[in-house]
C-alpha cells in the first residue's frame, strides 16, 4: 500500500506548549497513542514536546552534521583523483625533461611547480580515463596509502623530480659516502600511488629518462640568480642598508661565535643540556616526564583519537586484524577504512570531473580549447614566485648568450 506523505509544517518559531497541544489533538497522533496504556501517555507526549522543540531549534546544525557524515569520503576520493592527476603530469615532466615532448604553457621547470599547485585547473594535462579510475580503486582496496594517510603531503612534493632522484640514487647506493651525504637533504620517497601506477602501468623507466633540459636550465637559473643577489646588494648599498655577511662572527677577544643559539638547543634538544648541567632530581624527573610524553605522542597519538572516532561514528563492520601493537591496529583499520570508502566515492568524482570533457575521443582538441581559453590568476603566491623565477632564467640566459626566450634547446 502506497503511503500518501504527511502535509509539511513550518516548526520553526513553535514553543514548547505548542507542541504539547499538537500532540494531544492531532488525529493522526491519537490513533497512534490508541494501542498504547492510556496512562503513559501524557508523560510520552511532554517529553517527546521539549526533545523536538529542541531539535527544530538545532536543525541546521544536525543537517550540517548529517552532510559531513555523508560528504567527508567524498573529499578523500577527491584527493586521490587529483594524485591521478599529479602522477600525469609527473609523467610529462620527466618525458618534457629529457625533450621527448613539447608541452603548452610550461617554459621553465617551476611551471611544474605551478601547475602542481593549481592542479585541478592545469589545461593540458590528458583526462584521467576509466582505466586509471579502475587502477586507482585497485590501490585502495590492496594497498595501504601511508605517505596520503590524514592528508599529509604537501602541495609541493608530487613534482619534487630532485628529491624523487636524490632518494632513489640513496636506495641504490646504501653506504656510500655520496649517499649519505645526501641523506641529510633533499631526499622524498616516490608516493605510494606512484610506485603503484608504475607498476601496471609499466612506466618505471619515466624518471630514469636523461634530464636535459633540466641540466640545461640549472646553467641559465644559477647566474640569474646570482644576478639577482647582485641587484638585491647593490641596491641596499643605495638604500645605505647593506651589511656585509659574516661567515663566521667573533666576540670582542676575537674567539669564534657558536653558531647555535640556545633557544634552538632548548627546542630541539633539551635532554642533552638537562643530562650535561642539571642535578639529579631535574634528571629524574625529565625522564618521568619524557615518558608521559613519549606515551601521548607515539605514532601520533592524535591521529589515533581520530581513528577511534572514526571506527566509533560508522555502524558497518570495521575489520580489525591481530597486531602486538593495538594502536597500530587501529590505525590500520582506520586506514584501510578510509581508502575503502574513498574506492566508493571514486566513481561519483570522476562523473562530476568529466562533465567538462563533452568528447573524451578528441583529446587533442579538448587539450588545445582548454589551453586557448586559460588565463593566469595574478592573485596566487604561486604566480608570482613563477614570474620571478622566469626573470632569473631569463637574466642569466640573456646574461650567458644575450638572448633573452625560453628557445633555449635551439641553441
Amino acid at each position: 500500500m502506497k503511503r500518501t506523505p504527511k502535509k509539511w509544517i513550518d516548526y520553526t518559531d513553535w514553543t514548547v506548549e505548542q507542541h504539547i497541544e499538537h500532540l494531544r489533538t492531532n488525529p493522526d497522533y491519537l490513533a497512534y497513542y490508541a494501542k498504547f496504556n492510556p496512562d503513559s501517555i501524557e508523560s510520552f507526549i511532554k517529553e517527546y514536546a521539549i526533545n523536538k522543540h529542541r531539535d527544530y531549534k538545532n536543525e541546521e546544525y544536525y543537517k550540517d552534521l548529517y552532510e559531513s557524515y555523508q560528504t567527508r569520503f567524498l573529499h578523500h576520493a577527491e584527493r586521490y583523483l587529483e594524485q591521478i592527476l599529479q602522477k600525469k603530469l609527473f609523467n610529462l615532466q620527466c618525458q618534457w625533461r629529457a625533450c621527448q615532448i613539447e608541452l603548452p604553457l610550461v617554459d621553465i621547470i617551476a611551471d611544474f611547480g605551478y601547475w602542481s599547485s593549481n592542479i585541478l585547473i592545469c589545461p593540458f594535462i590528458p583526462p584521467i580515463t576509466e582505466a586509471e579510475i579502475d587502477l586507482c580503486i585497485r590501490f585502495l582496496h590492496e594497498s595501504i596509502d601511508w605517505g596520503n594517510c590524514n592528508d599529509c603531503y604537501v602541495e609541493d612534493i608530487w613534482q619534487d623530480y630532485d628529491g624523487f632522484k636524490n632518494q632513489i640514487f640513496v636506495d641504490d647506493h646504501e653506504g656510500e659516502p655520496e649517499a649519505e651525504a645526501l641523506k641529510s637533504w633533499n631526499c622524498v620517497e616516490l608516493p605510494d600511488l606512484y610506485q603503484f601506477f608504475d607498476t601496471y602501468q609499466g612506466t618505471t623507466h619515466l624518471i630514469n629518462l636523461p634530464n636535459i633540459r633540466g641540466e640545461k636550465e640549472k646553467e641559465y637559473a644559477d647566474k640569474g640568480s646570482q644576478i639577482g643577489y647582485e641587484e638585491r646588494v647593490a641596491e641596499s648599498k643605495a638604500k645605505g642598508t647593506y651589511k656585509p655577511h659574516k661567515s663566521e662572527e667573533l666576540d670582542e677577544e676575537g674567539n669564534p661565535v657558536p653558531y647555535v643559539y640556545i633557544r634552538d638547543l632548548h627546542s630541539w634538544n633539551a635532554s642533552e643540556f638537562i643530562e650535561a648541567v642539571e642535578d639529579e632530581r631535574t634528571k629524574d624527573m625529565h625522564k618521568a616526564y619524557d615518558h608521559y610524553s613519549k606515551r601521548n605522542h607515539d605514532l601520533n597519538y592524535e591521529g589515533l583519537k581520530e581513528d577511534l572516532e572514526i571506527l566509533q561514528e560508522f555502524d558497518e563492520p570495521i575489520p580489525i586484524e591481530a597486531r602486538s601493537d593495538w594502536r597500530i591496529a587501529v590505525r590500520l583499520a582506520a586506514y584501510r577504512f578510509r581508502q575503502k570508502k574513498a574506492a566508493e566515492m571514486l566513481p561519483y568524482v570522476y562523473d562530476s570531473y568529466l562533465l567538462e570533457f563533452d568528447d573524451m575521443e578528441d583529446v587533442d582538441k579538448i587539450i588545445a580549447q582548454r589551453v586557448a581559453r586559460f588565463q593566469y590568476e595574478d592573485k596566487y603566491s604561486t604566480y608570482t614566485h613563477l614570474l620571478l623565477e622566469k626573470k632569473e632564467f631569463l637574466d642569466g640566459r640573456e646574461a650567458l648568450t644575450g638572448k633573452r626566450d625560453f628557445d633555449y634547446l635551439a641553441d
